[in-house]
């Protein structure tokens, strides 16, 4: 396995290849934009037994030719697929149907089988990769065993970064995040969905959710620990906000981030198709565009782009 050689155009060339973009923001004028965190799922392709997609979200709108239109109706350059957990690690679609059409402008992250470890890595096709997803709670303590230890190490080596979603609480994973860190320095960490902070990790997404400030708390001490090797997904702000659309309540978080982290280690993600039971895509590409309010162009070019072209576009092979 070694990730797929691809080059992003750069933080300054308007996109162009999915067709011409018919909505447009201030700020995004002249920057490449990168989703870094979505999903994509057809009935085309089996569903692992219980992990059918909700009813509204059926292949008509989770669909990679679903994602397109969306690419092209917003002005999204280039894109990261994760592999659903609807498909558990029958990764067909995203090889077959994704990768095999759409290589060029979508990245894929495989979903760590903690049953297969590095034997999952070492059977995957060639350059189809460009990440791996670590999900805590496919079994019982994986996150801090010798299998997670030996797939961190080996993504490191092949130059893959590692996502985690901690979405039972990111302090409640420190040791074994810490544990991980200390196995490889090469491999780069990427924290989900802002760290994930809620204190009602799990429930729908809900204006009456509150903050987790111990889990926002592990987030900053793993950025200023860990200088330039953790990175974070500013992705579902519908899933962190406690305020609901357009999630004011996240400003003051994503400045405290800034400070931590800079802008070369964040970068933006919707978390589609769940975007369409949140107000759709359009609307929640508009409230972070509002977010970065204050930000510097910099800032914004590499939040929008320029950091998930470096960790998924830009890996040698």
């Amino acid at each position: 396995l070694t990730p797929g050689n691809s080059r992003c155009t750069g933080s300054t060339m308007r996109f162009a290849a999915a067709g011409t973009n018919k909505f447009s923001l201030p700020r995004f004028e002249g920057v490449e934009i990168v989703d870094s965190h979505l999903h994509v799922w057809s009935p085309i392709y089996p569903y692992a037994r219980g992990k059918q997609p909700p009813p509204d979200l059926g292949g008509d709108v989770a669909s990679v030719e679903a994602y397109r239109e969306v690419m092209r109706e917003n002005g999204i350059s280039k894109a990261v697929v994760v592999q659903p957990i609807n498909y558990e690690f029958d990764h067909r679609y995203l090889e077959e149907q994704v990768h095999a059409e759409f290589s060029e402008s979508m990245k894929l992250m495989l979903l760590a089988d903690p049953e297969r470890g590095v034997f999952q890595l070492d059977s995957c096709p060639e350059g189809v990769y460009s990440g791996v997803r670590f999900n805590p709670y496919l079994k019982d303590g994986w996150l801090g065993s010798e299998v997670a230890a030996e797939m961190f190490a080996r993504c490191g080596a092949l130059g893959l970064p590692v996502g985690v979603m901690c979405f039972k609480g990111l302090h409640h994973h420190m040791d074994e995040l810490e544990m991980l860190l200390k196995t490889s320095v090469e491999t780069k960490l990427i924290i989900d969905h802002w760290g994930f902070f809620r204190a009602d990790a799990g429930a729908p997404p809900s204006s009456e959710l509150l903050p987790n400030e111990d889990a926002f708390d592990a987030l900053l001490q793993l950025g200023r620990k860990h200088s330039g090797r953790v990175y974070v997904k500013l992705s579902a702000m519908f899933r962190v906000s406690s305020d609901g659309m357009p999630y004011k309540d996240l400003k003051p978080r994503l400045q405290k981030l800034l400070g931590v982290f800079t802008a070369d280690q964040l970068m933006y993600g919707s978390d589609f198709p769940f975007t369409q039971q949140a107000g759709g895509y359009q609307s929640n590409l508009q409230a972070f565009h509002d977010l970065l309010d204050g930000c510097a162009d910099e800032q914004v070019a590499a939040i929008m782009g320029g950091t998930a072209c470096k960790l998924f576009f830009e890996t040698a092979s």
